[in-house]
Parts: C-alpha cells; sequence; structure tokens
C-alpha cells in the first residue's frame, strides 16, 4: 500500500501505526467498555444494594450533564483523558465539601469511577510510533515529539500551517493530506514515512531498506548571518549544534499550549535559551495568538500584538520575563503582527512600565532593543514610519505572502497564492529592505532557506536569515 501527501517536514522514519481516533469517540468507547465491565462486577454480587453502587457508576458516565461537560472540555482542546480527569476531579471537590453527608460520603465513589475510566482511556505511549491522525495542531506536534513518536501523518494540514513549521523546527518527519489515512492505516502496522516525497509506505522492502540521512554541518560564516527559528528553549542546542549564528525567533506561544505560564517560568526558559546561545543574539517574540495556534489555556482570534495590548497582564509579565533574562544575553524582543505605528507605541509604554516596575521591586534587568514583524501589507506599506520606532525588523514570509495575495494559509487557497515568489509579495519584501533606513533586517520563514529567494535577498542588502534548526547548514551553504 502507498499513500501520497504532501511532505511538510523531512526525514524518514518507520514504526508502528498509532491511530489516534476522535477524542469524543475514544469517550464514547471507553463508557462503554467502562459500563461492560462494572457490568461483569454486578452479575458477581448477590447483595441488591451493593449491586445499586455499581449501577450509579455507569448512570453517572451516561449522565447528559456530565457528559455535556467532558466534550466541551475536548471542544476546548483536551484530549479524553484530560476532559474526564478534570470533569471527575470538579466532581470530587464538589461531593467532598458538601454540606450534605450523603453526598460527602459518594466522594468515594468518584475516586473509584476516574480509577476505573482512567485506566481504559490511559495516554497512548507513542514512543517509536508512526502516529495517524485525522487533524493535527502545533500543540500536538509539540505532544509527540516530547514522547518520542517517530512521525506523524495527518489527513489536513498545509506545508505553511505551524504544525508543519513545528515538524520542520523539531525534526519530526511530517506527511500531511493523506486523504482518508486514519481509515486507510490499521493500528500496529508497520510504516514507512517519507517526509521528503511525501508518501506513506507498508512495503516490506522500503521498511527494511529506510535510508539514514547524513548530516552535514557547515559552519563558515558569511557577509549575511544564519539563525534559527525554535519553539522550545531545549531547541536553542540545536540552533548551536547546527552552526547558527544565533536564534532569529523564539515562537513563545507555544509555552501556553497547556497552561499560562507565570514571570518566573517564563524567565527560565528565556534564560535557559540566552544562556545556550553564548552571546550571540536571541530575539524572544511576544506570544502570537490566533490562526492555526488554539490552546486550551487561550482562546481568542485576535493575533500577536492585538491579543497582548487587549491583555495587559499577561503581555507585562511577558515583557518582564524577557527583560531580566537579557542580563544573561544578547537578548532581543520582537512583536508580531504590527499593523500601525501606535502598538508599538502603546508597547514602548508599557515598556518603560515594566523596568520602572522591575525598579521598584529590586530585580535585576536589562533594556532589550524592541523590533517589529512585517508580515502584514499595512506594515510593508509603513515601514519606513515603523523603521522611526523600530530597532530591526523581521519579515515574516509566511503569513506576509497570504496576507498580500488575501489567501487562507492554512484552508483550501491554491499553494502558489501563498509563495513569496508572487510579483506582489516580493515588492512588498523590497520595500520594507529599502525603508529599513540602517536597521537590520531579519527575513524569517521556509522561504529564507529557498535557494532562489537567498539570491534575491543578499543582492538587496537583507542581514540575516532565519531558518528551522535543520536548515541552517543548507542555508548557510547557498550564501
Amino acid at each position: 500500500m502507498l499513500l501520497k501527501g504532501k511532505g511538510v517536514s523531512g526525514g524518514t522514519a518507520f514504526g508502528r501505526a498509532a491511530v489516534l481516533c476522535d477524542e469524543k469517540e475514544k469517550l464514547k468507547k471507553a463508557t462503554a467498555e467502562f459500563a461492560k465491565k462494572t457490568n461483569s462486577l454486578i452479575e458477581g454480587i448477590n447483595n441488591k444494594k451493593e449491586a445499586e453502587i455499581f449501577e450509579c457508576h455507569i448512570m453517572l458516565l451516561s449522565d447528559p450533564v456530565f457528559l455535556t461537560e467532558v466534550n466541551e472540555k475536548i471542544d476546548a482542546g483536551r484530549t479524553a483523558f484530560q476532559a474526564v480527569k478534570e470533569a471527575l476531579d470538579g466532581l470530587y471537590g464538589r461531593f467532598y465539601y458538601s454540606e450534605n453527608a450523603t453526598l460527602k460520603s459518594r466522594a468515594a465513589d468518584i475516586t473509584d469511577i476516574k480509577a476505573r475510566l482512567l485506566e481504559i482511556l490511559k495516554e497512548t505511549d507513542f514512543s517509536g510510533t508512526v502516529v495517524v491522525v485525522k487533524e493535527i495542531t502545533p500543540s500536538l506536534i509539540i505532544k509527540l515529539k516530547k514522547s518520542g513518536a517517530a512521525a506523524v501523518v495527518s489527513e489536513n494540514g498545509s506545508v505553511l500551517s505551524h504544525s508543519a513549521l513545528l515538524a520542520r523546527s523539531m525534526e519530526l518527519p511530517a506527511v500531511f493530506a493523506v486523504e482518508n489515512a486514519t481509515k486507510s492505516v490499521s493500528e500496529g502496522e508497520m510504516l514507512f514515512v517519507d517526509g521528503c516525497s511525501g508518501t506513506v509506505s507498508t512495503s516490506p522492502a522500503e521498511i527494511k531498506n529506510a535510508p539514514a540521512l547524513p548530516l552535514q554541518i557547515i559552519k563558515e560564516r558569511s557577509g549575511v548571518k544564519v539563525l534559527g527559528n525554535i519553539s522550545s528553549a531545549e531547541e536553542a542546542k540545536r540552533v548551536a549544534e547546527y552552526g547558527g549564528d544565533g536564534i532569529g525567533l523564539f515562537r513563545t506561544e507555544f509555552l501556553f499550549t497547556e497552561n499560562e505560564p507565570s514571570e518566573e517560568e517564563q524567565l527560565n526558559i528565556y534564560s535557559f535559551a540566552a544562556k545556550a546561545m553564548q552571546g550571540k543574539e536571541t530575539v524572544i517574540r511576544t506570544a502570537d495568538f490566533g490562526g492555526d495556534k488554539s490552546f486550551s489555556c487561550l482562546k481568542t482570534d485576535l493575533r500577536g500584538i492585538r491579543f497582548s495590548l487587549k491583555n495587559i497582564p499577561l503581555f507585562k509579565s511577558q515583557l518582564r520575563a524577557i527583560l531580566r533574562s537579557a542580563v544573561l544575553g544578547n537578548v532581543k524582543i520582537l512583536l508580531p503582527f504590527v499593523s500601525a505605528t501606535k502598538e508599538v507605541e502603546q508597547t514602548k509604554a508599557l515598556f518603560n512600565a515594566c523596568i520602572a516596575e522591575l525598579e521598584d521591586g529590586g530585580l535585576e534587568y536589562k533594556k532589550a532593543p524592541l523590533g517589529v514583524m512585517i508580515e502584514t501589507p499595512s506594515a510593508a506599506l509603513i515601514s519606513d514610519l515603523l523603521a522611526k520606532e523600530a530597532d530591526f525588523f523581521s519579515i515574516g514570509t509566511n503569513d506576509l505572502a497570504a496576507s498580500v495575495m488575501a489567501a487562507d494559509r492554512f484552508g483550501e487557497s491554491p499553494p502558489e497564492l501563498c509563495s513569496v515568489f508572487q510579483p506582489a509579495v516580493l515588492k512588498a519584501v523590497e520595500i520594507t529592505l529599502k525603508n529599513a533606513n540602517g536597521i537590520p533586517v531579519t527575513v524569517c520563514g521556509e522561504a529564507a532557506a529557498d535557494e532562489r529567494f537567498i539570491d534575491f535577498l543578499k543582492e538587496r542588502g537583507v542581514d540575516a536569515l532565519s531558518v528551522s534548526p535543520v536548515l541552517i547548514p543548507k542555508t548557510k551553504g547557498r550564501l
């Protein structure tokens, strides 16, 4: 069997298939299994009152109020396991702290139900597996990488999606847009995945002869710096290993996949990345929520700086953490999805307020340069005005191409509309480079590793390129 999709993250891998079904369907199957096992227990009980205890356990899990709560949590991004745990923990608390003695006495039943249902729903061990899913998300990519998955195959997703960017950044072979993948692949079936050609095969010959891809590290310096894009502090090590000249884009929104990190937690993460760079620049982008990045702890339709300026406490917590981490390295702050000079001015006011708060608290900090991402048509058109407010520019090619061409990066728009080689997109990049007026300009996004685009940028005086760590050697080689 040979399945064809879009190769979005290079590399090859083989392993047993772990097919992820819909979380609501998983819940339905688990509650049915729970009822089946509980009925088996009831059959062995002669005492009617004792049997009724377990019958109540089955009734609870079919209660519409309980099921609605669990399904709402799944809709918010939780797995079935997480949703059930949270719902039953909440129910336990209501029972245990109730003034009603009968309800209080039944808290132990909730503990019993929780233990048995979660055992059925227990999280899959993805280590060494090829994970096959209907729908891929950025948070799932992070989870799969952390759990040691060998590769991921998805029925949805595009080359320009943030899930694809993360897969490349984390060097997780991935093939997206594979039609009916979850129905075509059987659980436990051996799969060979080629993230370059976009193929998924069950051919024994291909699995046996899966090639080991050589890694060539090129560390020569060129006139243009080559930086790395990362989504976690640990990836800073990869930037160094691949010979990167620093971190050009730390996507901090992925720190918020499950919970909102405190200022101290963020400080530790940013400090780790800054120290790993040993004096090389570390550009930390403030959280860019929205788009295809939907996290369980934060829901919003606003993008980038627009969200931050509507959520001042969260924004200031992040700014303070970055300022404090700057003591340990060459740290810079980058603002995403800017479209007006007012947004930069408002951020500068908050920036100064954070400095005053740190001084009042006796906390050590260092003032960091403030940069602006050029990824909207308005930002490109007023780049001459933004250059007066910013210390540096970073051109986000993926969002810029999509917004200039009024195309949907993650939907049904033809892929060529999202190409950086569209004349209108090239014009927007050229305008920005011309209007920078002496401030450094970095170009980030997957197009920054494209040989043709590198030539275009180098001729127009770009200062740095920022790409996935694994693409640093290739990019330096081209330069």
